[in-house]
């Protein structure tokens, strides 16, 4: 097939590298449970035996990763991403690697071994937003505005993203354009969804008051007028919105609606302009390029690395719905990758380009790998002290001793 539409089979990419790293290590332990307790009484250093096992496994994930991305990056025509792509998997891969470990700690048998990795497995590929996207989860679990904390759980959420980000921004077609498409998605979506979705909320507060009826739904509509002219005022250099104190029902009046209207339409007009102005910056990246590498120059590039299956995922092409109505804000759904998140502790909406955490900007690549990493380190000292076999045996015993009350509780009933 062509290779701008293979982009849905890399992301199985990442479930080969926690399938891979999750074999190689589940039986490491288990193993060698013989040995480990007919010299117990040696007093034998468990740091440093889990950590040779470690060692020889990370070493293991690292050339069984290189083999496999160089081999799938030649098949599927992927160029310029083999670093990238070897080090988030081979991230992934380590963490796997742990999981195996930890696995192979706890249980008693192989068969119980490999019964448990697919219930370690499958929730890692379901929910890391491509099986089963994020918004289309139930209400309880997830929001539109971030990923949902039970993908924030997953380490192959994180993997996954970091490829899909890294692959469409930083390859060495959209490298030249991403800056300059910034300014222009963001442009226009405020110009073309958000401006005119306030203007709706502006009408259907001026009809509340007008009627004098304000029901649950209307008062919302109030929170979306506000919020919207505050995200508007935001994003640009003029300052707030002069009347923004009085878009309440308690202060909303006509006089209120036509300043609000009229500032709506400057901040179109200015938002069009930005739109404009970005779209030169891209022609004179264009025109530049050309001039010295030659007219079909920019075309070979974009054949070569631009995958627009990839851009489908990233810019979010499927969903009809651009901007959404939830927790009394209007949250933006167009060209994820496009747009900068608002958590300052790291926290974002999928595909963001960025996260912010502690008021420092950290590229998506490299904030996703720490994240990974950091989970890593987590399942580390739960191996280290054995704490998942412990909560374990003292759930059982808990188990237990409910099962003896209730025995001896329904024997005495029994015997009256």
């Amino acid at each position: 097939p062509p290779r701008s539409t293979l982009f849905p089979y890399t992301t199985l990419f990442r479930s080969v590298s926690l399938f891979l790293g999750m074999i190689v290590s589940a039986e490491e332990i288990i193993k060698d449970q013989k040995i480990i307790e007919r010299e117990s009484f040696l007093n034998l250093s468990r740091f440093s035996y889990l950590n040779s096992k470690i060692v020889f496994l990370f070493g293991l994930s690292a050339i069984q990763m290189f083999m496999y991305v160089l081999i799938a990056n030649y098949i599927l025509e992927i160029q310029g991403m083999t670093l990238s792509y070897w080090f988030i998997l081979f991230s992934g891969s380590c963490f796997a690697n742990l999981i195996g470990l930890t696995i192979s700690s706890t249980l008693s048998s192989v068969v119980a071994v490999y019964i448990a990795i697919p219930f370690v497995l499958v929730p890692q590929i379901l929910l890391s937003g491509t099986v089963v996207q994020f918004d289309n989860l139930h209400p309880s679990l997830t929001k539109r505005e971030y990923t949902p904390f039970v993908g924030d759980l997953m380490v192959s959420r994180w993997v996954y993203e970091a490829l899909a980000v890294e692959q469409f921004k930083n390859n060495k077609y959209e490298k030249y354009f991403y800056p300059f498409e910034k300014q222009k998605s963001d442009a226009t979506y405020k110009a073309s969804f958000l401006i005119p979705k306030i203007e709706q909320k502006l009408d259907l507060c001026l009809k509340a008051i007008e009627n004098d009826t304000l029901t649950e739904k209307q008062i919302r509509d109030f929170y979306y007028l506000e919020n919207g002219v505050k995200d508007l005022a935001f994003s640009t250099e003029m300052g707030p919105f002069e009347y923004i104190q009085k878009l309440n029902p308690s202060k909303f009046s006509e006089e209120v609606y036509e300043e609000t209207y009229d500032y709506l339409q400057f901040m179109k007009m200015n938002f069009n302009q930005k739109t404009q102005i970005a779209e030169s910056k891209i022609d004179s990246v264009v025109t530049a390029l050309e001039g010295i590498y030659g007219k079909d120059f920019l075309f070979h590039l974009r054949a070569g690395f631009y995958n627009k299956s990839l851009a489908d995922y990233v810019l979010n092409r499927w969903e009809l719905n651009k901007i959404y109505e939830g927790n009394n804000k209007l949250v933006r759904k167009k060209d994820p990758v496009f747009m900068s998140p608002e958590s300052g502790f790291g926290r974002a909406h999928f595909y963001a380009p960025s996260k912010i955490f502690l008021k420092q900007k950290y590229d998506t690549f490299w904030f996703n790998i720490t994240i990974v990493w950091i989970m890593s380190l987590v399942l580390y000292f739960f191996l280290l002290f054995d704490i998942l076999k412990k909560l374990l045996e003292q759930l059982n015993f808990g188990f237990n001793l409910l099962r003896k009350i209730l025995f001896g509780l329904s024997a005495n009933i029994s015997k009256k």
